[in-house]
């Protein structure tokens, strides 16, 4: 009987988790079309432009959120929901253009660390979309995690675009700059990101654990 109780309260534990994060998910995507109805109101001012991306990156952190707080994702390997995360994007952008290759390890994270991963991920490749592929020019965008001696791994986000202009090349004062820079902290590591002898990239290293 006793187990019978247990068993019945942690299936009502995990269905109000559940109910949490969709609602959370749902809050989000409320959020980006408030952000969206806004925007129409100031559209052609630089106020625009920016609810325009404040309402983009809610919509990336509520697919991110739907897709880690899914059960059926507890156990998965990092690369599968990086290459569901960059088709997603490129179909959100509209970039038919960019091919996005993954190449991955069968790696798996704490929650905390993909989430900060994935973040990072779309902060760089919607850069990537926005800059390196002017007029539908077509290119490739390459993610890939490698292990490092010491108990580190490297992430590297990489273009074979145009290359990045000084207007485009991130900055410590940008707003994605600084998001980016919060998520390397969470997971205690150190990156670079601006050009490379092709296109441009995004290289961080970090403690696997």
């Amino acid at each position: 009987a006793e187990r019978a109780r247990t068993r019945a309260l942690l299936e009502t534990r995990e269905a109000m988790f559940k109910e949490l994060q969709h609602r959370v998910a749902n809050n989000m995507q409320f959020v980006a079309a408030m952000l969206t109805m806004q925007q129409r109101q100031v559209e052609g001012t630089p106020a625009a432009a920016a609810l325009e991306e404040a309402g983009a990156r809610f919509r990336a952190m509520a697919r991110v959120h739907r897709r880690l707080y899914d059960p059926a994702n507890a156990d998965r390997a990092f690369g599968p929901l990086v290459e569901e995360l960059c088709h997603e994007l490129l179909e959100a952008t509209g970039a038919k253009n960019i091919v996005c290759r993954v190449e991955v390890p069968d790696v798996r994270m704490p929650l905390d660390r993909v989430l900060a991963l994935s973040m990072i991920t779309t902060e760089a490749m919607t850069n990537a979309i926005k800059h390196a592929f002017p007029d539908g020019r077509p290119g490739t965008i390459r993610i890939s995690l490698e292990r490092l001696p010491e108990d580190e791994m490297a992430f590297i986000l990489a273009d074979d675009g145009q290359g990045m202009s000084e207007a485009a090349a991130p900055t410590s004062r940008s707003l994605g700059m600084r998001i980016m820079q919060s998520f390397v902290q969470q997971l205690q590591g150190e990156f670079s990101y601006g050009p490379a002898r092709v296109g441009s990239e995004f290289r961080m290293r970090f403690k696997a654990a």
